[in-house]
C-alpha cells in the first residue's frame, strides 16, 4: 500500500514529514524518494530498527532524522512544525518473522512480545495474572469469544509448569480450540496479549492526539490499521477533529472545522496487493489533512 501512503501524503519539495513508524523504514523512503527535497524524522519505539534508520540516515544524510521514542511522546520528542504524517500501526512483518521477539504463534521463541521500553512481557501476563484477568484481555483486546476456555487452559497448565515459549502457549489455545480454515486458532489470543502489554490502543489515540497539532495548514496525517480495535480508534480521533465543535482544540475563534477528510470512509488494499502482501488483507487506511 506504499504508492497509496505516498499519493495521500502528497510530500512536497521543503516540507518536514513524520514516518511514525519507522519499521524497516520503507515507507520512509518511498517519501524521500518522493520527493528530492522534502525531510522526514522517523520515530519508533522499537530499537533494533537502528540499522535500518543508520543506512537511510548514510542514504540522505540532510534529510533524515531518526529518533527511538513512542509516537505518543511526540509532543516532548519533536519541537518542528510537521506538513505530514505516516502511521503504520501494529506489529511489523518484521517483528513477526523474528522468532526471538516472541509475536509468532508459528516459530519458536521466548514468550516476550514487547515493542520497546515495556513494563510487562507476555510471559508476566501469561503466568501471573489471574483467570479472570486473561479472560477479559483475551476477550477485550482479541474479540475471542473461546477467551474463558483458553484462559482456563492457560491456568492449568501453569500449575504444572511454567509458560515460557511462544509454541507453549499457542499449543494451549489449540487444546481447546479445534482449527477450521486458514486462521490459525492462536490468532487472536495472541493478539490480544500483545496489544495489552504494548498499551497499543492507548498508545495510539494519545499519539494522534499529540501530533495533529503539530501539523501545518495543509499537513495530512495518514493512518494503516489491520484489526477493528486499532481502527475504532483512528475513526473516532478523526471524527472528533473533523467537527466543528472541537474547534477549539487549538484555540480557534473561527467556526471552520480544522481538519476534513481526504477520502470517505477508509481505503481498503486493491486485490494486486492483498495477492502480493497476505498482511495486507485486513488493511484499512484513514486520512484527514488540516485546512485552516
Amino acid at each position: 500500500m506504499e504508492s497509496q501512503v505516498v499519493s495521500l501524503l502528497n510530500p512536497q519539495n521543503g516540507k518536514i514529514y513524520l514516518d511514525a513508524t519507522f519499521g524497516a523504514g520503507g515507507h520512509t523512503k518511498a517519501i524521500l524518494n518522493s520527493s528530492p527535497l522534502c525531510k522526514v524524522i522517523g520515530l519508533d519505539r522499537d530499537i533494533t530498527v537502528l540499522p535500518f534508520a543508520e543506512k537511510i540516515s548514510e542514504e540522505f544524510p540532510e534529510r533524515f532524522k531518526f529518533i527511538n521514542g513512542k509516537f505518543s511522546e511526540v509532543s516532548d520528542l519533536i519541537n518542528s512544525e510537521l506538513d505530514g504524517a505516516i502511521l503504520d500501526v501494529g506489529v511489523s512483518s518484521m517483528q513477526i518473522n523474528d522468532g526471538e521477539r516472541g509475536f509468532s504463534f508459528m516459530k519458536d521463541g521466548p514468550l516476550t512480545m514487547t515493542m520497546g521500553r515495556n513494563n510487562i512481557s507476555a510471559y508476566n501476563l501469561v503466568n501471573n495474572y489471574s483467570e479472570k484477568d486473561l479472560s477479559e484481555i483475551i476477550l477485550k483486546y482479541g474479540d475471542e469469544r473461546a477467551a474463558p476456555k483458553i484462559a482456563r487452559a492457560i491456568c492449568n497448565y501453569r500449575n504444572g509448569q511454567e509458560i515460557t515459549r511462544t509454541l507453549q502457549l499457542a499449543e494451549i489455545v489449540c487444546s481447546v480450540i479445534p482449527r477450521k480454515g486458514k486462521i490459525h486458532p492462536a490468532t487472536l489470543t495472541f493478539q490480544a496479549i500483545r496489544v495489552f502489554i504494548n498499551d497499543e490502543l492507548l498508545e495510539l489515540e494519545i499519539g494522534l492526539e499529540s501530533i495533529l497539532p503539530k501539523l501545518a495548514v495543509g499537513g495530512r496525517v495518514i493512518v494503516i490499521t489491520f484489526q477493528g480495535l486499532e481502527d475504532k480508534v483512528v475513526k473516532n480521533v478523526f471524527k472528533k477533529y473533523t467537527h466543528t465543535e472541537h474547534k477549539n482544540k487549538f484555540k480557534e475563534s473561527n467556526s471552520k472545522v480544522l481538519f476534513k477528510n481526504i477520502v470517505k470512509g477508509a481505503l481498503k488494499p486493491s486485490r494486486d496487493e492483498v495477492r502480493s502482501n497476505a498482511r495486507a488483507r485486513s488493511a484499512k487506511i484513514r486520512a484527514i489533512v488540516r485546512q485552516i
